[in-house]
């Protein structure tokens, strides 16, 4: 928080080496304000400096007792001192930094699972809407061509019977997809309903037994929480 340039701080920040007087009333770098205010006679300002030797912090020590002043080896000792508080103040900044980067990461992995639920919710809608309605045309008009067709032409009547079971067996799992990317039940009635209704569908297409134990109190929660554990549940 201190300018570079003013008063013995400064003047650290500055030349990046310690000032050191015993004469504070005849210094020219001190700031006049301060030496009043606090009666400063002496002084030690030693910079704190990290591993590529760039200025974090300083230290400053005033008015020495007795009338010898500071020495040469006072000076080793700031230095001393601030070496190992550099040491400190570089691990707390590191672990400063580990937590903010941990962070963003956190918000950005976030921001990623809304857009990627964004677009499940986007790809849905186009299968249920635009795909899954062509498909259900189709079986129609299938069925339409099917008893349309004489009676003679049994080929044709096979044909047309497995085409139009397989536009039904599509028009299913386009449903199915659609549901499975984003179940509409989610939004409207929320993670207790959508996770019935997903258990009940894998039972049904896995032939695996499915337990599944919901309070009865599981109300309604942050629409972000209940896409994420319908998503846990869905991977497990």
């Amino acid at each position: 928080c201190w300018p570079p340039g003013s008063g013995w701080p400064g003047w650290v920040l500055v030349h990046k080496i310690p000032y050191a007087t015993n004469d504070a009333l005849g210094d020219r770098v001190i700031v006049p304000r301060i030496r009043e205010q606090f009666g400063i006679r002496s002084g030690i300002d030693t910079p704190i400096l990290d591993t590529r030797g760039e200025i974090i912090g300083f230290f400053e020590v005033n008015n020495k007792k007795g009338e010898s002043g500071f020495t040469e080896f006072d000076v080793e000792k700031m230095v001393a001192i601030s070496q190992v508080a550099s040491v400190a103040l570089q691990s707390a900044l590191d672990y400063q930094k580990i937590q903010r980067n941990e962070e963003e990461l956190r918000q950005l992995s976030t921001r990623l699972l809304r857009l990627q639920d964004d677009e499940r919710r986007r790809l849905a809608r186009e299968l249920h809407d635009s795909t899954g309605q062509i498909m259900a045309t189709l079986a129609l008009r299938i069925g339409a061509a099917r008893r349309a067709v004489g009676v003679d032409n049994q080929k044709v009547l096979e044909a047309l019977s497995d085409s139009s079971a397989l536009a039904k067996q599509c028009s299913d799992d386009l449903r199915t997809l659609s549901y499975l990317l984003h179940p509409p039940l989610i939004d409207e009635e929320g993670l207790a309903s959508a996770l019935r209704w997903y258990a009940q569908g894998f039972a049904k297409r896995s032939g695996i037994r499915i337990e599944l134990d919901l309070s009865p109190q599981l109300g309604r929660l942050p629409q972000d929480v209940e896409t994420a554990l319908f998503r846990t549940v869905q991977e497990g």
